[in-house]
């Protein structure tokens, strides 16, 4: 499920992203709106985005922040770093583009959440 150059499908709905320190944090604006363009997202989709790994600033690319409000819902993985303050400076960023985001410690605790939020979508 991890792959820092790229978002990946998990199920119908529901994407993955790891903010990871192998990509510079502008090139995730990139990432993003490339494989939106390129795959068509419906405007009811989920992104898991995995910031466990992720020493990102709190300046965002523009990009980036304009390519998670496609996203119906962000389900957020901090993981067990949540005391660290950059990491929910980093998380609170996100929370105000996307105001459908919630924050977990697990990739099950995300993906759970993320399912049960497609049920409430697609009945």
């Amino acid at each position: 499920m991890k792959n820092s150059d790229s978002i990946k499908k998990i199920v119908d709905g529901i994407y993955h992203l790891v903010l990871d320190n192998s990509n510079d944090c502008r090139s995730y604006g990139k990432i993003l709106t490339d494989y939106l363009h390129q795959n068509k997202l419906p405007l009811h989709s989920i992104l898991i985005l995995d910031g466990r790994a992720n020493d990102c600033s709190m300046l965002c690319n523009d990009d980036f922040l304009k390519s998670i409000t496609h996203f119906y819902a962000i389900a957020y993985i901090l993981g067990n770093k949540t005391v660290e303050q950059t990491k929910w400076q980093h998380a609170r960023l996100i929370s105000e583009n996307n105001i459908a985001t919630r924050y977990f410690n697990t990739d099950e605790d995300a993906f759970n959440w993320s399912t049960a939020q497609l049920k409430v979508l697609r009945p």
